[in-house]
């Protein structure tokens, strides 16, 4: 036994949990910059912890050209269908087609109406004011 606590992966990998690779790969040059500082820490501690992080950054890696090489994948996917027909709402879910609607005749807008309403009940040319 090296006097390292038997739990010692778990707590570095909750670090190194939901880290991008190049999160992960500061840590890993913090943790090298830590142990060539040398100092009043333990050695044999943060030698797992950098051998942990190495590993994690290869995941990470490998995880993030997967998630690339799917969307792509998905892409080609979607351009192939496109050209061979498919519907386009099949391809694409996000983006829904709205129904058409019924047209109208072309009516002026019931604010216009309203104002001219207004207009004729407050021209004062046309109404006679009687004197006294």
């Amino acid at each position: 036994s090296s006097g390292i606590n038997a739990e010692w992966p778990l707590r570095p990998g909750k670090i190194f949990k939901s880290k991008t690779s190049s999160q992960l790969n500061e840590m890993y040059k913090g943790i090298k910059k830590k142990l060539q500082a040398g100092g009043p820490i333990d050695v044999s501690y943060w030698e797992k912890v950098s051998e942990q992080a190495f590993v994690e950054i290869s995941k990470a890696r490998l995880r993030e050209k997967h998630e690339e090489i799917m969307k792509k994948r998905e892409f080609a996917k979607k351009t192939k269908a496109a050209v061979s027909g498919e519907s386009s709402s099949q391809l694409f879910p996000i983006i829904a087609e709205e129904p058409e609607e019924p047209k109208e005749e072309m009516k002026p807008p019931k604010v216009e109406e309203e104002k001219k309403k207004k207009e004729k009940s407050t021209d004062c040319g046309s109404a006679l004011i009687p004197l006294l």
